[in-house]
């Protein structure tokens, strides 16, 4: 029952942004929400052994927070420093205790919530969007209702069920394609263009991993002929549902209006300077922040706190969970079980959306979609190692007389 409580808790704070501009919740919820994964944790009479994995997660998610603040002092008011440490160090320890290896069902249940919650916030934002003729926002507060939340939200779902898709057949199949038709609906009308383009490109991305392995020529034409056809009605509704606000925003971005005055190639030309001012040790925390100048972009955003070798740490962050993901794969751990592809599909999108509208201190689910990733590959890891049973010779011995009688 612990897991399942830990599960809501640590889902919720993936949905928390959602939820705070819908129904106008306070920041605390963050916290609480925290306190109570932790609490769950401790209570929680499970072993919690880690591997090298995990390790080697923390120990360089904890050097680059040290190496951020170490450097910061010289250079930044200590107000400054405190608050985007406490941001950067709330996101670290949330993303530590979700990559323990709690249970399957927590995993799971994380995966259930956010891929529910999802639809459901997409039935709303496509209810709005018919109802207002274009612009969901006015059934709610404009000013609390954040789209790019709710659009990383269904995103995040969007990406989660797509495995669930091409592994599941018959009957559980075409629950998850509603789902996901559901979802990219709602990526369609909810008004962000990252979300729409960024969960296309994971969505192509899988279809080439699941390449069908059919045995016969016609099995694969079938297979090929199905997601042919589910692409081009996923580009007919686009075309056809995509609020105008939506395509003036896509044709800036494609036509080169994206560099120009407000546009995302102005604020990074911006960024790469300040950088550039202080190349080795940064501006120090806080710098880079929506008050001085908020560059839209994980790693620079980094570099500016923390110079070139703050950018290298984040690298380094960030590749791990592909690295580890990959080591999985190699040693055959995941064998047909969907859910770490799931997480890895959340993984991509968050690093993409983090490289164009990202805040480092805060990006919460960026951390804990990662830390979801690490610590059910290990608890797979785990189990398969248990599972393995030592050949000593005594066995040897056992296995000879129950298959020759004699010894």
């Amino acid at each position: 029952m612990g897991h399942y409580l830990a599960a809501i808790a640590g889902a919720l704070l993936i949905v928390a942004p959602a939820l705070r501009g819908l129904l106008g919740f306070s920041e605390s919820l963050y916290f609480f929400l925290a306190i109570a994964l932790f609490n769950f944790a401790v209570l929680s009479n499970r072993n919690w052994s880690v591997n090298s994995w995990q390790l080697s997660w923390w120990f360089f998610l904890f050097l680059l927070f040290i190496y951020l603040l170490a450097t910061s002092f010289p250079f930044t008011n200590y107000r400054e420093v405190l608050i985007a440490g406490c941001f950067l160090i709330s996101s670290l320890s949330i993303g530590i205790l979700c990559s323990l290896s709690w249970s399957e069902k927590f995993f799971h249940t994380i995966a259930w919530i956010i891929i529910f919650s999802g639809s459901a916030l997409s039935l709303i934002v496509l209810y709005g969007f018919m109802k207002t003729e274009g612009d969901y926002r006015k059934l709610f507060n404009e000013d609390a209702l954040g789209y790019l939340a709710l659009g990383s939200f269904i995103s995040l779902a969007f990406c989660i069920a797509l495995p669930f898709v091409f592994t599941d057949s018959g009957k559980k199949k075409l629950l998850w394609l509603l789902i996901l038709f559901i979802n990219g609906l709602g990526l369609i009308t909810v008004l962000s263009r990252g979300a729409l383009l960024f969960s296309g490109l994971v969505g192509t991305l899988y279809m080439i991993y699941y390449w069908p392995q059919r045995k016969t020529i016609k099995k694969v034409i079938s297979s090929l002929a199905a997601r042919l056809i589910a692409m081009a009605l996923a580009g007919y509704f686009v075309f056809t549902l995509i609020p105008a606000r939506t395509l003036s925003r896509l044709q800036r971005l494609f036509l080169g209006d994206e560099i120009q005055a407000g546009g995302r190639g102005e604020i990074w030309a911006q960024s790469l300077n300040k950088i550039l001012q202080a190349p080795v040790l940064g501006h120090g925390l806080g710098e880079a922040s929506v008050v001085n100048i908020y560059p839209h972009n994980l790693f620079l955003q980094v570099g500016i706190d923390g110079g070139i070798t703050g950018i290298i740490l984040l690298m380094i962050v960030v590749s791990i969970p592909l690295a580890i993901f990959y080591k999985a794969w190699a040693q055959s751990i995941i064998i047909r079980d969907p859910l770490p592809a799931a997480f890895l599909a959340a993984y991509l999108w968050a690093l993409l959306e983090g490289s164009k509208s990202g805040d480092f201190y805060k990006a919460r689910p960026l951390f804990i979609i990662a830390s979801l990733l690490i610590g059910y590959l290990s608890l797979l890891y785990r189990m398969k190692r248990d599972r393995a049973i030592p050949m000593t010779k005594e066995l040897q011995v056992k296995i000879f007389q129950l298959g020759d009688g004699k010894e």
